[in-house]
């Protein structure tokens, strides 16, 4: 993160209050670099660990994860979205990163929207349907295949390998848990592809701040 002291980024978020993770993604470029640089945190409510909920099965190592740093435990049983937004806060205090927008699914987004707005960050809805998802997760698909993302961390990997495609006539697609299986988190993979939608949409301002 040295490395990006001070620059500008893109922000996206999938929130959750009980079950599922809460996932937070910046992106970084640098200048004359088509790379994707990609910085991530997620959050879960201890409650989800002491019922015996840890989607263990699943391949989730929520207690490694958290010793290591990619992962922060909430206390009691649900999520305040607005820890969200510190963390955003946490990295302009830290690092000087300025987030020109982040994208958010509307989803229990009231407190994170709230405390984003004290901070003075701009946040910008984005829709889970196939109408608006399917540029970014096709975009996501061909920058991994290019080795064009950067950064991702274990949990980041475990959700992309939980996640699959469904598929419409019309040829467009949503993300969706592999076989329906509740445990097989997909929160990360999600995040990504709001994070890609926030950079299409902003792409032209953002590479010319960059200086891509």
């Amino acid at each position: 993160l040295e490395d990006f002291r001070n620059s500008i980024c893109l922000g996206a978020v999938d929130i959750a209050e009980t079950t599922d993770l809460c996932s937070a993604k910046i992106l970084l470029m640098k200048k004359d670099d088509p790379k994707k640089y990609i910085h991530s945190m997620y959050w879960i409510p201890e409650g989800k660990l002491t019922r015996g909920n840890d989607d263990k099965t699943a391949g989730a190592k929520y207690k490694e994860w958290a010793k290591a740093g990619m992962l922060r435990i909430c206390e009691g049983n649900f999520i305040n979205a607005s820890v969200i937004a510190d963390w955003f806060y946490y990295l302009y205090n830290a690092y000087g990163f300025r987030t020109y927008i982040t994208g958010y699914d509307v989803k229990y987004s009231n407190a994170f929207i709230d405390k984003m707005d004290e901070y003075g960050f701009s946040s910008e809805p984005i829709w889970q349907n196939p109408k608006v998802m399917s540029d970014p997760i096709k975009m996501v698909e061909a920058d991994l295949l290019s080795r064009l993302i950067y950064g991702l961390n274990e949990i980041d990997k475990w959700c992309l390998s939980n996640a699959s495609l469904k598929m419409y006539d019309d040829g467009l697609c949503i993300l969706e848990k592999i076989r329906g299986q509740a445990s097989r988190r997909i929160d990360g993979a999600v995040t990504l592809a709001i994070l890609y939608e926030i950079y299409k949409r902003h792409r032209t301002t953002f590479e010319i701040n960059v200086g891509v």
